[in-house]
């Protein structure tokens, strides 16, 4: 069969819920198409648009691969983004650049590295750079370890540590639509969601199908967002949705040391489990205090542990993936939030349905959906003088839609 070329969605909901790129989650159209261009570069174009009527959005990112590969090879993308935030309210726009490749050192040494620059404007502009480097070693048959230096938040999987296949090339290029970090407010200005991620892990290979990882990591986060829902708060800190009561809050500073072990194991052709552990620090509510909300968070440690089972069923055309992550205690952030993007964990209940429908035109037609945190867990209600708010370490949502790869 010949690959695809050509994806095409039909969806409503956002791939990163928090995004100022996904506001309002609205039904829309994306495409993806992989462009071949001389011998061996190949050209990544992804495309979006809203069908909201009073909040239009629509977007274009560009993924120029030299060497033909994603995953071994240099590339460079430029991702554009703008946004209608009600009738009368503020137009986000957004411009998004993103260099990185691999080194290979010997044959036991691969540096993966890269950079983006962010600008967005919101009536004043906000920009920001961010650095990223993972050096992987092998030190023998069985066992590897990783030195990591990231930018904070962890959004989408950075290009070059995506496998090249077909599928997945085309899901990086219409991610990157969505890859801007969190837009809040402080004091009246636009900030970003930002800090660093440093990790030392080693890994090991257990059996031809598993693997066992262990991990060490600091984060000094400077502007950490929480969400949540409030009525008639002061703009001149909440970033409101103007579709909801939701917002968009700048917690402060955040600084944690943390360790993780995760196990990984394909149990047969078609199944594939995941547990993830982790110990770190994550914002909580303390008690009251005069002054803006962020004056009532501090940071605590805390433990989560999570499971996930992914299935391939080949007869029915159907992938299933569920999982369900617990977390300790009352927390307004997430415990290990590179771990759970690394190993694609939610907290909470998550459930995710992919489903191939019976030929009926031309390409592959596929029906899914995504379900988030399904029974609204973490919520927590506080009394500030600001109001009564609603905050939540993870988003209910649900994003369903079909897709068409040609």
């Amino acid at each position: 069969m010949e690959p695809a070329r050509g994806r095409l969605e039909f969806t409503d909901g956002a791939r990163r819920p928090g995004s100022v790129s996904n506001l309002p989650a609205s039904p829309a159209t994306a495409f993806a198409y992989d462009q071949q261009l001389g011998q061996t570069s190949r050209l990544l174009l992804a495309g979006l648009m809203s069908y909201e009527g009073n909040s239009p959005a629509g977007g274009i990112a560009t993924v120029w691969l030299p060497s033909g590969s994603l995953g071994a090879g240099p590339h460079t993308a430029l991702v554009l983004r703008e946004s209608k935030l009600g009738d009368v309210g503020p137009i986000f726009r957004g411009v998004r650049i993103d260099q990185g490749g691999s080194i290979v050192f010997g044959t036991r040494a691969v540096l993966e590295y890269g950079g983006e620059y962010v600008l967005v404007g919101l009536g004043r502009p906000a920009s920001s750079l961010r650095p990223r480097m993972q050096l992987d070693a092998r030190i023998s048959s069985d066992w590897q370890a990783s030195l990591i230096f990231a930018s904070m938040p962890t959004g989408p999987e950075p290009l070059e540590t995506m496998d090249g296949e077909t599928g997945s090339t085309l899901a990086a290029a219409l991610s990157e639509l969505d890859a801007f970090p969190v837009l809040m407010w402080r004091g009246g200005r636009p900030v970003l969601e930002s800090g660093f991620h440093e990790e030392i892990a080693a890994e090991r290979k257990l059996g031809a199908r598993g693997k066992l990882q262990v991990a060490v990591f600091h984060e000094d986060n400077s502007h950490i967002a929480v969400f949540g829902r409030g009525n008639n708060l002061p703009v001149a800190d909440y970033f409101q949705d103007v579709f909801s009561n939701g917002f968009s809050y700048d917690g402060g500073s955040s600084s944690s040391w943390g360790t993780r072990a995760a196990y990984k194991e394909k149990i047969g052709d078609d199944v594939e489990l995941t547990a993830l552990y982790a110990f770190a620090g994550a914002l909580t509510p303390s008690s009251a205090a005069v002054g803006p909300l962020r004056e009532l968070f501090r940071t605590a440690g805390r433990q989560s542990a999570g499971v996930k089972i992914s299935e391939r069923m080949p007869r029915f055309g159907t992938r299933v993936s569920v999982g369900y992550q617990w977390i300790s205690g009352t927390t307004l952030t997430r415990v290990d939030s590179f771990g759970d993007s690394l190993f694609d964990i939610e907290p909470y209940f998550h459930l995710g349905v992919h489903q191939r429908l019976p030929k009926f035109g031309p390409g592959r037609w596929e029906a899914n959906a995504e379900c988030d945190n399904l029974f609204a867990q973490g919520y927590v209600t506080l009394n500030t003088q600001d109001g009564r708010l609603t905050l939540m370490p993870a988003f209910r949502t649900f994003r369903g839609g079909l897709s068409l790869q040609f």
